[in-house]
């Protein structure tokens, strides 16, 4: 090998090690911005799941406490706090619209003004809760930036 294919073949190699250094920087910086991003939303995302878990607990509740077409009362007025507390900063419209069905149909089956509907049952007060619970779960995989499939796929892995 003369100097001109030496001269040739380093300047080659130099080019591919300064290509993969700045390739390298560039990754690096980029995953640097995703990770502080995160950091930075993560009180919203513990927030958000402690609303929500707190929350699922009052409708869970709602739905098993039904007799005779009324709830407890109880758990209205503590699914009505939540509604006009913290709810409106943390939680998605769809989540705040599946809540407020649920508190809205508590409300008019304890009213006593009010006609006691078919609607007055446990398993429709079931499936709103059911509802909310997955409203509220999609909205923290959407704020989170986690596809559904991975996080789907992460569940089955922990089931089996």
């Amino acid at each position: 090998m003369d100097d001109k294919q030496y001269n040739l073949a380093d300047t080659i190699i130099k080019s591919l090690g300064f290509g993969g250094v700045v390739v390298s920087l560039f990754i690096g910086g980029w995953q640097f911005n995703k990770n502080i991003e995160k950091e930075y939303k993560k009180p919203l995302w513990e927030a958000q799941l402690k609303l929500c878990s707190e929350t699922v607990k009052i409708t869970s509740l709602l739905a098993r406490s039904e007799k005779d077409g009324k709830v407890d009362q109880k758990q209205v007025d503590a699914l009505f706090k939540t509604f006009y507390g913290e709810a409106p900063l943390l939680l998605s419209q769809e989540t705040m619209n599946s809540l407020g069905e649920m508190g809205r149909l508590a409300y008019q089956c304890n009213n006593p003004t009010n006609k006691k509907t078919s609607r007055c049952k446990g398993p429709i007060f079931n499936g709103l809760s059911l509802n909310f619970s997955r409203s509220c779960r999609d909205m923290i995989i959407k704020s989170s930036g986690l596809p559904i499939d991975k996080l789907n796929s992460d569940f089955k892995q922990l089931e089996s």
